[in-house]
């Protein structure tokens, strides 16, 4: 009866030992994906904020200005000012 009390115990332990490799291992390769994948975050966030600022040049009143000089409207309009508030006002 002692024996297999003993025996049960010892395969208990070689099984837990296993598992202990084997999870150990997982968790490894795991740690590497996640290394890989905050590095790709890193790159995407790099290419967002240049995007960005390719946007926001893009989008600017310079870069608008330049572009009509370029393609040859330079006339500026002249603001039209209401000097008298009664066609605002509608009356």
């Amino acid at each position: 009866m002692k024996k297999a009390i003993a025996k049960t115990i010892w395969v208990a332990v070689v099984l837990l030992t296993l598992s202990n490799f084997y999870f150990f291992i997982r968790g490894m390769s795991l740690s590497n994906e996640i290394i890989h994948f905050e590095k790709q975050t890193e790159q995407l966030h790099g290419q967002n904020l240049e995007l960005e600022k390719k946007v926001f040049t893009a989008e600017s009143l310079e870069h608008a200005a330049s572009v009509a000089a370029s393609l040859g409207y330079t006339v500026q309009s002249q603001p039209f000012n209401l000097e008298n508030l009664k066609y605002a006002l509608n009356r």
